[in-house]
């Protein structure tokens, strides 16, 4: 089998497009195109179903990639690590981050990490699902972990540890009066994750006012008084310091879940995803996303 042709057609099931996969290898879309078709014609099959505007995966096509992405990534962590080792990291880094992280610490994160890595170039994409880090070729996928890790054959590295805590605003607990206890804090309107309920939390005495799938968003109503919300305390921080959100109960301050980046399945990652989780490492280490007790 001809590696130029898997080279192809790794390309273009990644991006999805013939013209991006097209740019990515400096060939001529045509050239790209005729080679997907004489790796069909050779397999036999097709690999992509075609339309003027789009293009996909066939079933085939995904389990070749399935097969052979593995072998892919391996091949390329050999090279990049035999070209990175006669200069500094550089090349493209694919990050893939909750929008609550793009939306607090990462940007200053990002900005040390550049600072210190201007050979590496950025692409940042912002999204609450999870990204497939091997079909949407992402180097490094930011993802808070409530439970054990399943097993996978996906790269894990634990970056820090969460602390989750209830807040509402002062206008609400003066309205409601300030609950002493877990037992009547359970009687006020809670805001919840639809992912499920939080241990260490008490479970509301009636249905939840409201449940969402987007922490910015209950945060948001949390802001605006509709009841106690549990939030990471990096999100809320600003807020208790303003004196917009009060913390209420300390035992209702519980340590749950941590953050890991998370990456393909390799041989090896590439040098610039090393760093940077080296980099994200040391730089949580001095600006905790939990508070100091």
């Amino acid at each position: 089998m001809d590696l130029k042709l898997l080279t192809l057609f790794f390309e273009v099931a990644k991006e999805k497009n013939f013209s991006t996969a097209s740019e990515t290898l400096g060939l001529e879309r045509s050239s790209v195109s005729r080679g997907i078709a004489q790796l069909e014609r050779s397999l036999g099959t097709q690999l992509f179903s075609r339309t003027t505007r789009n293009i996909a995966l066939t079933s085939a096509g995904a389990a070749f990639l399935r097969e052979i992405e593995p072998h892919m990534q391996a091949l390329r962590g050999a090279v990049a690590g035999i070209s990175e080792k006669a200069g500094p990291p550089s090349g493209l880094l694919r990050i893939s981050v909750p929008v609550d992280m793009a939306a607090t610490f990462l940007a200053a994160a990002l900005a040390g990490f550049a600072a210190r890595y201007p050979a590496v170039r950025l692409d940042v994409r912002i999204e609450n699902r999870k990204a497939d880090v091997v079909l949407e070729a992402v180097d490094v996928a930011l993802r808070v972990v409530l439970a054990p890790l399943p097993d996978s054959t996906l790269i894990a590295i634990r970056l820090s540890a969460l602390r989750f805590h209830a807040y509402a605003t002062p206008a609400l607990l003066l309205r409601s009066g300030y609950p002493g206890s877990p037992e009547e804090a359970a009687r006020l309107p809670w805001l919840t994750f639809r992912d499920g309920h939080l241990e260490g939390f008490p479970r509301p005495a009636g249905k939840p006012a409201l449940v969402a799938d987007d922490m910015r968003f209950l945060h948001q109503a949390g802001l605006a008084g509709m009841g106690i919300v549990m939030l990471p305390t990096f999100l809320a921080q600003a807020d208790v310091t303003a004196g917009r959100l009060v913390a209420v109960l300390p035992e209702l301050m519980t340590d749950v879940g941590e953050l890991y980046s998370v990456h393909p399945p390799a041989m090896r990652l590439p040098r610039r995803a090393r760093v940077f989780c080296d980099y994200m490492i040391e730089h949580l280490k001095a600006n905790p996303l939990t508070p100091q007790q």
